[in-house]
């Protein structure tokens, strides 16, 4: 809502829900359930990982970063997450999805082929994070019990569109390459976000999740299992 409150309801998302979201009518958001077994253990799924990057403010609360500062460092941290997944964990870049959620918070979402435990996807994303010299008070994990907003629908509260980002200089991803930064990413328009969309392939969970010391998944490398 423009006020920024939402409307929690318990139910999957149809056709109908989806194309509101998209034409900006009505934004969308979806969080776990956070299921239990019996025994009290996690056993929700996800097939989607979200690094939710909202600038985390390091300053003394007395001297609070500005919105346009907290999204700068949002962008930082991103391009952050995004060249560790590349360089370290092997995931190609066109598999990690960077957006702006419209307000001072910036995305980087995988898509995934099927569900797997979001405990598993949370252990992942502890130890990416660290790889960066990140806190969980700066990166938060996604899906959780809290909500997130998808792509390509509108910021109801800045009136802003959630668009997908690109880097606008390609030497900066390569693998060479130990530099990066918010000058180098650029927000894609709202034709280009459904073009690229639409383009989107989830990552092989197989691939994901392999153990062969050989030739090991990001998973297994996050857990150093690697040769």
């Amino acid at each position: 809502k423009k006020d920024g409150t939402y409307t929690t309801v318990h139910r999957n998302l149809g056709d109908v829900d989806v194309l509101r979201h998209i034409r900006q009518e009505q934004t969308m958001g979806v969080c776990n359930k956070g299921t239990k077994a019996q025994d009290g253990t996690p056993v929700s799924r996800t097939k989607f990982l979200t690094f939710d990057c909202d600038g985390g403010d390091s300053r003394d609360k007395k001297n609070p970063l500005t919105a346009n500062e907290k999204l700068t460092r949002a962008y930082d941290q991103a391009g952050s997450i995004k060249r560790t997944l590349y360089r370290k964990y092997g995931i190609p870049l066109k598999d990690i999805h960077v957006s702006v959620s419209g307000g001072k918070g910036v995305h980087v979402d995988l898509f995934f082929s099927d569900a797997i435990k979001y405990t598993i996807l949370e252990e992942f994303y502890r130890q990416v994070i660290a790889d960066c010299g990140l806190t969980e008070g700066e990166v938060e994990f996604r899906p959780n019990g809290k909500g997130v907003k998808l792509p390509l629908g509108k910021n109801k509260v800045t009136n802003k569109l959630m668009v997908f980002c690109v880097y606008s200089d390609k030497f900066a991803m390569s693998k060479s390459s130990a530099k990066g930064g918010t000058r180098h990413f650029k927000n894609m328009t709202l034709k280009e976000s459904y073009s690229y969309f639409l383009k989107i392939q989830p990552i092989d969970l197989a691939w994901f999740t392999c153990t062969d010391k050989e030739n090991p998944g990001p998973l297994a490398i996050a857990r150093g299992e690697a040769k």
